[in-house]
């Protein structure tokens, strides 16, 4: 997508300027509209339905779109001035570039994320296609804790950084998403140092939303059945073995995409709790590790994933071949050398906000990266997505296609 900003310093647009404000029912993306409003702007609510209840197999309920419709009617009645907002419906195309490619993978046994790929490929590519293509001077808003700056290496673009609000930060979920739209985008929220105070806003302007319950996991997977048994109307089972780390079968599984790395495995019968340590997508097989084989036997089940000393579940090095950069004057050159260039990593598995150092290497032409992580991480997985920062500057962001673990070292 072209845009015809001027080739100064990259800034918001002026005050009156059209902008799509994405809402979704939800206190963030309320106050972000409400914000815009305030701030001048000709605010045009918009939401996005990117699920169609017919395709959901978990029962009724599902994304609950029209339960959030009516939230986003209520607060453009009440606090946007009367504004109606527009329902665009993009189902087909979520289905098309979201959710197959992510049942392709899920059935191969890894862990894709499909917030990333519906940044990158629906809200900031088909969504402003769709909307600049019939107001080519209006931006594109959402309620994003991240920020935009103009970029040291090309002050007339925008660069990615991370929110304010390091735990809240979003801008690992939008490390893949394409520069062209990012250009004619707001993140009103991304100065927000906390969510209590995005909440606290919402009340003091008397919105229903201030109290709503943020949402968590996939929109598609409905409550009743959960991941597991939304997946399994998708996917015909594939059953295979479990083992332990000595390669003795402990158990038998269903299908690979029932396990995640570095969460509990429950197989009765065993004398203490296992982990999932790695799944063997060639074999059909998931590797268990014990709970024994942690650094602190008294911390809780919630923390087990931070002190893992299993080397069967320690991250080294990963690599991606999608890699896709925030800024066209990226790569850094250096990248080309044999040491590469010094980063930081954010991986799921890491807790919010926290950040790896790494090595960066392109190991060939095509963009592949590998990516050398200073000190071993537990449940890292191929399909989950990383992004590369310096400092709180997102580089951008691939998925994950192999690790190397601490115990593939010792078998090489």
């Amino acid at each position: 997508m072209s845009s015809e900003l001027s080739r100064g310093s990259w800034g918001p647009p002026s005050k009156g300027t059209t902008v799509f404000a994405c809402m979704s029912g939800g206190v963030d993306s309320s106050v972000a509209a409400r914000l815009l409003l305030e701030q001048g702007y000709d605010v045009k609510p918009i939401f996005m339905r990117n699920w169609d209840t017919l395709d959901e197999q978990s029962g009724s309920g599902g994304c609950e779109w029209e339960r959030d419709w009516d939230d986003v009617e209520r607060i453009c009645r009440e606090h946007l001035g009367n504004v109606k907002p527009e329902l665009v419906d993009l189902s087909r195309e979520y289905w098309t570039n979201v959710f197959e490619p992510a049942l392709e993978e899920w059935a191969a046994g890894v862990t894709p994320n499909p917030d990333v790929t519906c940044n990158q490929h629906i809200k900031f590519r088909i969504l402003p296609e769709r909307l600049l293509s019939r107001s080519p001077d209006a931006w594109i808003a959402t309620g994003h804790y991240a920020r935009l700056r103009p970029s040291a290496l090309d002050p007339s673009r925008p660069a990615l950084y991370r929110g304010a609000n390091i735990r809240k930060d979003q801008s690992h979920y939008l490390s893949t998403s394409p520069i062209g739209a990012l250009e004619r985008t707001l993140f009103p929220l991304g100065d927000f140092t906390s969510k209590d105070a995005v909440r606290d806003l919402a009340k003091e302007w008397g919105m229903h939303t201030g109290e709503k319950k943020d949402s968590m996991g996939i929109c598609f997977v409905g409550v009743r059945k959960g991941f597991s048994g939304f997946l399994d109307s998708y996917l015909p089972p594939s059953p295979g073995d479990i083992v332990n780390d000595a390669g003795k079968v402990v158990g038998r599984h269903d299908g690979l995409w029932k396990y995640t790395v570095g969460e509990r495995a429950r197989i009765s019968g065993l004398p203490e709790a296992v982990f999932v340590g790695k799944k063997d997508a060639e074999r059909n097989t998931i590797i268990v590790v014990p709970k024994s084989q942690v650094a602190h036997d008294h911390l809780p089940i919630s923390d087990l994933l931070l002190a893992f000393r299993s080397p069967v579940l320690r991250c080294t090095s990963l690599s991606s071949s999608d890699f896709v950069w925030t800024s066209p004057s990226h790569p850094p050159p250096e990248i080309a050398s044999p040491d590469g260039f010094q980063a930081e990593a954010q991986i799921r598995s890491l807790p919010a906000g926290a950040l790896s150092s790494c090595r960066v290497v392109q190991r060939n032409g095509n963009g592949a990266l590998q990516i050398q992580l200073d000190e071993p991480l537990v449940g890292v997985s191929p399909g989950q997505t990383v992004a590369l920062y310096r400092g709180d500057w997102c580089l951008g962001g691939g998925s994950i296609k192999f690790t190397q673990t601490l115990a593939d070292i010792s078998h090489s």
